[in-house]
């Protein structure tokens, strides 16, 4: 609580954040009220006045909490300005409520706007030992999709690090660095991998300049985390920036 707590402090320091996104598992156990009242006692400071959007993860589930704390359904787009943030179920799901999904991603694909971004809790891109390259399923079926709607950057979740993975055009990031203990990465990487970080507590922040057709996106580090030892950066500390420029052609669909 007390990562989290700094994480959300420094976010919420930031000038002219619209919103927050985070992408998945909240807490450990979703039935425990407790661990919500220790997330909402964290970041409360934040979360009371700026608009908090969340990403389904494999601790929520189908528990129901997104609906009833949050209300907001699993599926769901966010929409600012030319910006739209698409958010994605990438759990197991019952066949009815993949093919809703399926077709909420189709009426997407019919949408055009200048920069879309998506949020999904499993990253299909990773150095997990567990999951070696990432979750093959997961970017099975949602990468094709991810090409077709022109997506310029996923975020994602689960592996508790950060990570930086460009394939065709698009960037993966997973940040999972909110707090929980963190996860030893292997030293076997996926193509296209860019940089990762264990031990690390930060945030990402994406800045879109219309009138420059660009948008930045940068990986803020908070603190390193030792195993009795804690490092905090001064804020702003930037450890990665992404610079995304489009054609103003494309911009103007």
């Amino acid at each position: 609580s007390t990562h989290h707590a700094l994480v959300a402090e420094r976010i919420d320091e930031e000038q002219d954040i619209l919103f927050v996104v985070h992408t998945g598992d909240l807490v450990n156990d979703p039935d425990d009220t407790s661990e919500w009242n220790r997330v909402f006692a964290a970041a409360g400071p934040m979360m009371n006045h700026i608009p908090f959007y969340p990403v389904a993860g494999n601790h929520e589930g189908d528990s129901g909490v997104i609906e009833e704390f949050f209300g907001l359904p699993l599926w769901y787009v966010i929409r600012c300005g030319d910006i739209r943030v698409v958010v994605l179920d990438s759990n197991p799901l019952p066949p009815q409520e993949i093919s809703a999904q399926d077709e909420f991603a189709d009426a997407i694909l019919k949408e055009r706007d200048t920069w879309t971004f998506a949020a999904i809790h499993h990253p299909l891109y990773s150095a997990d030992p567990n999951h070696p390259g990432g979750f093959l399923d997961v970017r099975k079926r949602w990468e094709p999709v991810f090409m077709e709607w022109g997506v310029h950057a996923v975020f994602s979740a689960h592996v508790h690090a950060y990570e930086h993975v460009e394939q065709e055009g698009i960037h993966y990031f997973t940040v999972a660095t909110g707090g929980a203990p963190s996860y030893s990465l292997s030293q076997e990487k996926p193509e296209g991998y860019v940089t990762g970080l264990e031990n690390t507590l930060g945030y990402a922040v994406i800045t879109v300049d219309g009138p420059n057709n660009s948008a930045i996106i940068e990986f803020v580090k908070v603190a390193d985390v030792g195993a009795n030892t804690i490092r905090i950066y001064p804020p702003g500390t930037i450890h990665e920036r992404v610079v995304l420029v489009q054609d103003p052609v494309v911009s103007g669909r």
